[in-house]
């Protein structure tokens, strides 16, 4: 016998992503499950990587239950066992963010009889390789790529997007008509502000005085994220603000790469690489202003944090940064490879005080209302909740009009 919607208090949810390692998805996550309120969904996490990943003993502690079920070569034994799991632990919902791979996720949750929703996060499907630039075995990848996003969104109760350039992006690449994906953000904590003895104090731990000016940037050290042009844009702001600092948090594959660069253009003592960070809230607390010069975002949740802890920002002009500052009206935006332009916008803001809080004020207003993790969560509740009582009674409406109702 069915359970009535009047008896659904506590869906339980279990998100599937690649692994727990730092990264959007997985801090969001991670969020969620430090910040749901009482009587909210159960979360719980299945991982489908080689490795279930870093962060999986702070996601234990704070109640999620884990579970590793690799993907790698055997995608049909991946089926069966995560449809086996989703019916022994009894799910009420799967929540898929595994990208161009959600097909496999997607056809385990219909043979189970449980809804499911597909978030995609990313504007490259697949992302640029060694692999898809050879003819042959990259047509096959694309190919491929379409194929699976399509029965993805195709076969999905729900499929959302975390910008409307994602959306886009999956509505291109699978050659769907009348945009597939709805957009629904996913929201951040909001920040802790420290007062002025703490932000002294953190600026000690990192070797900055009170005097300097603080530029921070934080995420994965990939091609994506546009380190080189960090660099150079760091460079020509030195010299302008001699007393100029850059904080760079997060680890990746070119670490070593940039370090180098570091040393050729003369910065070892103006530029601290700081790793994977648990502390970025207080680390924009004690900048002045955020650099991010990415080549592509879906929607930056560093540029949401930012937002949120009144840090300035210079930015990239591209879809998931316009749509992460209300297009552009929150920041200073520039064409990816325009550095000088950066430049100057990072010392305007930099050197004049009423110029960087007229633009801080607009983002945390625009925070507030579309990316506050509170915000988030309450509609993701509502979209879960639409999904088991769609189940659980029968009823015929769409999905579709369903979200419309959750926005």
């Amino acid at each position: 016998m069915h359970e009535t919607v009047s008896t659904i208090k506590s869906p339980r949810v279990l998100h599937l992503v690649h692994w727990l390692n730092r990264g959007g998805i997985e801090m969001w996550l991670l969020s969620l499950l430090k910040h749901r309120e009482k009587q909210s969904c159960e979360i719980d996490v299945c991982c489908k990587g080689p490795q279930v990943g870093e962060l999986a003993e702070e996601f234990s502690q704070l109640g999620a239950n884990l579970y590793h079920l690799p993907q790698g070569q055997t995608p049909w034994r991946f089926v069966t066992n995560l449809k086996e799991l989703l019916v022994r632990r009894r799910y009420d919902v799967l929540h898929v963010h595994t990208g161009v791979h959600s097909s496999w996720a997607v056809r385990a949750a219909n043979r189970a009889r449980v809804p499911v929703v597909t978030t995609f996060h990313n504007t490259q499907f697949p992302r640029e390789s060694v692999w898809t630039s050879r003819p042959f075995l990259g047509q096959i990848i694309k190919k491929y790529a379409r194929y699976s996003l399509r029965f993805a969104v195709q076969h999905s109760d729900v499929a959302t997007a975390v910008s409307q350039g994602v959306s886009d992006a999956v509505q291109q690449t699978a050659q769907i008509e009348d945009g597939p994906c709805q957009v629904v953000y996913l929201g951040v904590a909001d920040a802790q502000p420290l007062n002025l003895n703490e932000r002294v104090q953190k600026r000690k731990e990192l070797d900055l005085s009170p005097k300097d000016k603080v530029l921070l940037h934080v995420g994965s050290l990939s091609e994506q994220k546009n380190h080189m042009g960090l660099l150079k844009i760091f460079r020509s702001i030195r010299n302008s603000v001699p007393n100029a600092k850059l904080l760079i948090a997060g680890m990746g594959p070119l670490q070593g790469k940039i370090q180098h660069r570091i040393k050729d253009l003369g910065l070892e003592s103006d530029v601290r690489m700081l790793g994977l960070r648990k502390d970025v809230s207080g680390l924009m607390a004690m900048s002045d202003l955020l650099l991010f010069p990415s080549y592509r975002e879906g929607l930056s949740l560093t540029l949401m944090d930012a937002s949120a802890a009144n840090l300035p920002i210079v930015a990239s002009e591209i879809p998931g940064n316009l749509e992460a500052t209300c297009g552009g009206a929150n920041a200073r935006l520039h064409a990816t490879e325009d550095y000088e332009a950066m430049a100057a916008s990072a010392c305007a803001l930099l050197q004049q005080k009423e110029f960087a809080n007229e633009l801080t004020c607009k983002a945390r207003a625009f925070y507030e209302k579309e990316f506050s993790l509170a915000v988030s969560i309450r509609k993701w509740r509502k979209l879960y909740d639409a999904l088991v009582a769609g189940q659980a009674s029968g009823v015929g409406e769409s999905f579709e009009s369903k979200l419309q109702r959750v926005a």
